[in-house]
């Protein structure tokens, strides 16, 4: 036993199941037991901080951007957030689970977030396409397409989404130019133009997201409108 005077002064003793203690307290060390004897009493535990699923899923799109879908590993991942791969399976039953929420997170929080919006849906027509424009661009929403449409060449899970998330948007962008009073092959036509530039602009012009490049938008939307 170490006598009293030798006892250490620590602020963080880290205890089982992820806990730390947070006060700062003296420590007695038993090496015939290899245990810490703590010598205040009152400690209190507070949890360790645990990443919400949403922040797994996207790291995991921007490694699928830059490596594919073969490089999403539950170690990797779990290695470039810092973490233990406990906190992976705490929110997922396993890599096959997990793949299956990538593709649900990318068609909601990239897709459904504008197709879903009621508030959108009440607005002018020319109003609802402006606020399309502003929202993928503001927030990236085309950024992992092309990642994913990649995906989906190989993978029957990916493509069955792919298929479900441009069905939604031609659908949406559709009823829009419609409201404007177009039909067959003109309002076909204008909704693929739309859906296409935008789902894919991204990836070919590098200024696509910047904030000058907006004006440029209205004005190409502008032409669409014009019958």
């Amino acid at each position: 036993m170490i006598p009293p005077e030798e006892w250490g002064f620590v602020s963080n003793v880290k205890a089982s199941k992820g806990e730390f203690y947070s006060c700062r307290e003296y420590i007695q060390y038993d090496y015939l037991y290899n245990t810490v004897k703590k010598q205040h009493c009152g400690i209190k535990k507070v949890k360790k901080k645990r990443l919400g699923k949403k922040q797994w899923l996207a790291k995991a799109l921007e490694v699928l951007a830059e490596s594919g879908v073969d490089e999403i590993k539950i170690e990797h991942l779990a290695e470039m957030l810092g973490l233990s791969r406990n906190g992976f399976y705490y929110h997922f039953h396993n890599r096959g689970h997990f793949l299956e929420e990538l593709l649900d997170y990318w068609e909601h929080d990239y897709t459904r977030i504008i197709s879903s919006d009621t508030t959108i849906q009440q607005l002018s027509p020319e109003d609802r396409f402006e606020k399309v424009i502003e929202m993928v661009q503001e927030n990236k929403l085309s950024k992992y397409d092309l990642a994913i449409m990649s995906w989906a060449k190989k993978d029957q899970r990916a493509k069955r989404v792919v298929e479900r998330v441009f069905a939604l948007r031609l659908d949406f962008v559709g009823k829009v130019f419609e409201d404007l009073g177009f039909t067959g092959a003109e309002l076909e036509i204008r909704t693929r133009l739309f859906v296409c530039y935008h789902s894919n602009a991204g990836d070919i012009f590098d200024d696509y997201y910047s904030a000058k490049s907006k004006t440029f938008h209205m004005r190409q939307l502008k032409c669409l409108m014009v019958k």
